[in-house]
């Protein structure tokens, strides 16, 4: 029997490279350092939302929260701005209604004093009186037309600044505007907050003269005129 030696078949193999990953002592000790970080600050976090009671402190922390937290803040935000400016509108109109009711106190009262004359025979010094009574209700009627709330004329225009009534020798010159001050009160609907010196006390309109009536007698009145021209003969 003869023996043969087989010949040997070398098959070439692919050698992959050996993961070798190593990390250093100083980088191995850094991560460390910052997952214990980064832990303490989560736990930091989680401290906060306890002693807070909110789960959301930044926005970094759930965006998507933090988006309908800030619109909800937008909402109340503009509820509580629509509640001042209710306020401030309902203090402008007690503060008109205030000076509106002084004109109309002395209206009644100039009314009452020329009743009070038209009716009876009166002495030099009662006419000088029922005088200075008149004057004095012009004058409170002056004052409530320049009457002014937070800087701003009530009755004499909004936008000015100055004097809105003066007087001007025996008249009373108007010197306002007619401007309405407006604020909004919700739903997009402006309030005003004032009234115009037109609507409030006629200023700015044409005024009417006409002819004398000749109605009651005073100092310019002629004896020839009485008695629808006949006249009357001078005595007591």
């Amino acid at each position: 029997m003869e023996l043969r030696r087989q010949p040997s078949i070398c098959t070439a193999m692919t050698l992959l490279p050996i993961s070798t990953v190593r990390t250093s002592t100083p980088l191995a000790n850094q991560r460390l350092l910052f997952q214990l970080n980064a832990d303490q600050i989560a736990l930091q976090r989680q401290y906060d939302q306890l002693s807070s009671g909110r789960r959301v402190l930044r926005l970094s922390d759930d965006p998507a929260a933090a988006s309908r937290a800030l619109g909800l803040y937008r909402g109340i935000d503009r509820g509580n701005q629509l509640l001042r400016n209710a306020e401030s509108t309902n203090s402008f109109y007690q503060s008109a209604d205030s000076a509106l009711a002084r004109v109309d106190s002395a209206l009644i009262d100039s009314r009452a004093i020329a009743v009070q004359a038209a009716q009876t025979v009166l002495g030099e010094e009662e006419r000088a009186g029922l005088s200075y009574a008149i004057q004095q209700s012009i004058g409170s009627i002056l004052a409530a037309g320049n009457s002014m709330y937070r800087d701003h004329h009530l009755l004499g225009g909004v936008l000015d600044r100055g004097v809105a009534y003066e007087y001007e020798g025996n008249n009373i010159l108007y010197r306002g505007k007619q401007a309405v001050g407006q604020t909004p009160l919700g739903l997009g609907a402006a309030s005003p907050i004032n009234v115009s010196g037109s609507d409030a006390l006629g200023s700015g309109e044409v005024m009417l003269v006409g002819q004398s009536l000749n109605a009651t007698l005073d100092s310019d009145t002629r004896l020839v005129d009485l008695k629808h021209g006949k006249g009357v003969a001078p005595g007591v």
